[in-house]
């Protein structure tokens, strides 16, 4: 009866909205579109190879947009920045109509197809140049419409004073300074509170723009970022992460999920594999819409271009048992036995068909704080002690294994959980862990005492669980960090401090192609 019910009442929110049709045909994509979107082959100094093996490129159109900023990001704020938090939720409805929705986005970039064909390598560039230079353009300016005269405005020119520069007005040229000045290398020095305060504002204007990006605009931002022209360091191939968040939140996405879908998977084939898709999946879709998105999981599987599915247990529900254990929160939840059906199916599918499983695995971004604790090590604990016991298990890959929040033991719970399962494909991912970014010495000092005492654990036959961790960056969420373009760097530092050389190879690239194994059976040359 629960799942029954409309997503939200007239009261609880503006957007009557019902779930979007899928509108891409397959008429629309060619099946091997050019790859006009690949990053320059370059030989470079440094030999590793790098995966990225947790990231995500979605916009505002593909999420519940509002209590994905209200909830999953704004409850565990700092109390100074909520009420820009509020308003940036406030903004919601404009911000889902105003992103380019997954539909737009194929025509334009067949669009781009048609104009660049036939052209030279000098000339296909300078065209794709110009095409991403004038979306940046059209995203700075879709901001600030958007945010022009609100309270977000107000709030931020509370945070970030008006320059010489700038009017109070936030203007488009304001905000490409601000997603520039984002990119550059920053002194490494310790922030004043002001300064503190400002950068966290700035990062949530920089994460406007995203939301109001191209998915294509945020790769190359992030492959410009992470890969720049003159490094000898640099991103070989990135896992881009669908997210499945209906029903636990506010209002359907723009885009349907099966745009979604096809798009990243057109995306994955113009940007010549540099980009690897993962498919989202929500138990809650399965009970409400009769398995819609079991389906969607083992659609886009069969492409063969999709490498993982992706899960958000702190949405609003436990690995397994979640009809068993109770939950203090006031959320809306479905019926939890379903539920827990919901989920056994998909850990069965995933493990037949060989799919690895990426799950938020931090105690973060849940709609309230017992949310964030439904990806809590204990719950997987459960489903593991199940899964052991059966023939065939899935894969599953623990993002951001525990997180590196000093408030609690889930770093070490997980690492224990790969010790005490070591026949499981368990894995896990440093995407996130902003105090390795070392801007406050002892945080940074923690971190890494943390992630030396887990990648050091032995597991079985002389692997320890340095041989199951991956390098990560969780970008764009990373993007709400100040200095979020040196986070390679600065991992790689701090594994140089703690591993050695062929425990840093292994956790940048290694690992991964063992995790993923679609990875292992498609090399891709250096950046």
């Amino acid at each position: 009866m629960l799942s029954a019910l409309p997503l939200c009442s007239a009261a609880a929110c503006a957007c009557r909205r019902e779930y979007p049709a899928p509108l891409i045909r397959s008429s629309m994509r060619s099946a091997a579109p050019d790859p006009i979107l690949a990053p320059v082959r370059r030989s470079r100094r440094a030999a590793t190879e790098v995966i990225d093996a947790h990231a995500h490129f979605f916009n505002a159109s593909d999420v519940p947009v509002k209590g994905f900023i209200a909830e999953s990001i704004g409850h565990n704020a700092p109390g100074w920045l909520q009420p820009l938090i509020a308003e940036m939720a406030a903004l919601a409805e404009s911000l889902a109509n105003r992103a380019p929705t997954a539909f737009d986005e194929l025509n334009s970039l067949n669009q781009l197809s048609t104009t660049v064909r036939g052209r030279s390598t000098n000339e296909l560039r300078a065209q794709v140049d110009l095409w991403f230079n004038q979306e940046r353009q059209a995203a700075a300016e879709r901001v600030a419409d958007v945010v022009g005269g609100t309270g977000f405005e107000r709030r931020y020119r509370e945070l970030v004073p008006q320059s010489q520069r700038s009017g109070p007005r936030i203007s488009p040229d304001e905000v490409l300074e601000v997603v520039t000045e984002a990119r550059q290398p920053a002194a490494r020095s310790r922030r004043g509170a002001e300064d503190l305060r400002s950068g966290a504002a700035k990062a949530k204007l920089e994460f406007l723009f995203y939301m109001l990006s191209k998915r294509a605009s945020n790769i190359r931002t992030y492959k410009e970022a992470f890969t720049p022209d003159d490094s000898a360091f640099g991103v070989d191939r990135v896992l881009g992460a669908l997210v499945d968040f209906d029903y636990w939140l506010d209002c359907p996405p723009m885009s349907a999920h099966e745009d979604q879908i096809a798009l990243h998977q057109h995306l994955a084939a113009m940007h010549d594999g540099y980009l690897q898709p993962v498919v989202g999946y929500n138990p809650w879709t399965d009970i409400a819409q009769g398995g819609a998105g079991l389906k969607r999981v083992r659609d886009a599987w069969a492409t063969g271009v999709f490498v993982a599915a992706k899960i958000y247990p702190p949405t609003g529900f436990m690995p397994s048992g979640n009809a068993d254990h109770t939950a203090d929160t006031k959320k809306r939840r479905p019926n939890l036995k379903d539920l827990d059906a919901s989920l056994s199916e998909f850990f069965a599918l995933c493990a037949q068909e060989a799919i690895p499983v990426l799950a938020h695995a931090a105690r973060s971004n849940g709609r309230d704080s017992a949310h964030d604790d439904f990806s809590n090590p204990r719950h997987w604990g459960r489903l593991l002690s199940d899964l052991a016991n059966k023939a065939g298990t899935p894969i599953i890959s623990f993002g951001h294994i525990g997180g590196d929040d000093p408030g609690t033991d889930w770093t070490a719970q997980f690492t224990q959980l790969i010790k005490t399962y070591p026949k499981l494909h368990l894995f896990g991912d440093l995407g996130y862990w902003d105090h390795l970014m070392c801007q406050d010495a002892a945080d940074c000092a923690r971190a890494r005492a943390r992630l030396k005492a887990a990648i050091g654990t032995p597991v079985v036959d002389g692997e320890t669980v340095g041989d199951r961790v991956m390098f990560a960056t969780d970008w764009l969420m990373m993007s709400q960090v100040p200095d979020w373009q040196a986070y390679p760097l600065r991992v790689r530092e701090g594994l140089e401090e703690i591993t050695d050389a062929d425990g840093v190879v292994k956790i940048f690239g290694a690992n991964a192609r063992k995790c993923f194994a679609r990875l292992a059976a498609n090399p891709v040359a250096s950046v």
